[in-house]
């Protein structure tokens, strides 16, 4: 499972579903969460702050493409 937020990983999306996988027992599922590291961030422009933090469609494409080469 993959989710893209343009905020913080954590208390998004991600961590919803990275709940109900755990609740709910489900085995064999890995969760790749993208989105802003939860620390102190480089202000900017939206497209600078996208480009900065690997948020374009190019960046997330290859994060993707990284850990899926992994498994």
């Amino acid at each position: 499972v993959v989710t893209v937020e343009e905020h913080f990983i954590s208390g998004g999306l991600g961590t919803i579903i990275s709940e109900l996988i755990t609740t709910n027992f489900i085995e064999k599922t890995k969760l790749l969460g993208i989105g802003l590291p939860n620390k102190f961030l480089k202000s900017g422009t939206y497209e600078q702050l996208l480009k900065r933090y690997n948020l374009t469609a190019e960046g997330i494409a290859n994060n993707i493409y990284s850990e899926l080469k992994k498994l």
